[in-house]
């Protein structure tokens, strides 16, 4: 069908509509390359959003421990876990699998909440974080350092329960 109206000069194929070989290849080789420079930088967005993630647990967990033992007028801690199901601390200082919250009473540690780890993702503290009934930590000097391949973020505990973030190692 061809188009005679000069105000419209469109042309049309006299072939059958349809995509040639050539323009399907170019087709290909741009989506590829957009491709190819698209997921290193979709790798590194996830990775980014990990970290956080983890870094808003460990900020989330301190704070909700903090608030829950004014709450509750009691001691409320933070420790590190093996897994989601477990009810014990570890006590190597690897966070590793994950952190819970609990309430400490007369016959251990009862869990109130879980976070889970990332694999790819380390986390390694000195000690438990203890709250007590006025949201101050039983004792002062807590660090948390997070790692992911090299990159390093530092939690500080105050003693009043504040959590402060740094970039790099702890010291």
């Amino acid at each position: 069908m061809r188009n005679n109206d000069s105000k419209h000069p469109v042309a049309f194929r006299d072939s059958e509509a349809g995509l040639t070989l050539l323009e399907l290849l170019v087709t290909v080789a741009v989506l590829a390359i957009i491709a190819f420079i698209g997921v290193p930088s979709f790798n590194s967005l996830v990775s980014s959003y990990r970290l956080s993630t983890v870094e808003d647990g460990l900020t989330a967990a301190h704070n909700m421990a903090r608030f829950e033992a004014i709450k509750a007028g009691e001691t409320i801690g933070v420790c590190g876990v093996q897994n989601s199901s477990s009810t014990s601390c570890v006590s190597d200082g690897n966070w590793s699998s994950g952190w819970m919250v609990y309430e400490v009473s007369g016959s251990g540690k009862s869990p109130l909440r879980y976070w889970s780890g990332e694999d790819s993702i380390s986390v390694s503290a000195g000690a438990d974080s203890e709250f007590t009934a006025e949201g101050v930590l039983l004792s002062e000097g807590h660090t948390i350092e997070v790692d992911q391949a090299g990159v390093k973020s530092c939690f500080e505990l105050l003693l009043v329960g504040k959590v402060i973030k740094s970039s790099g190692a702890c010291l």
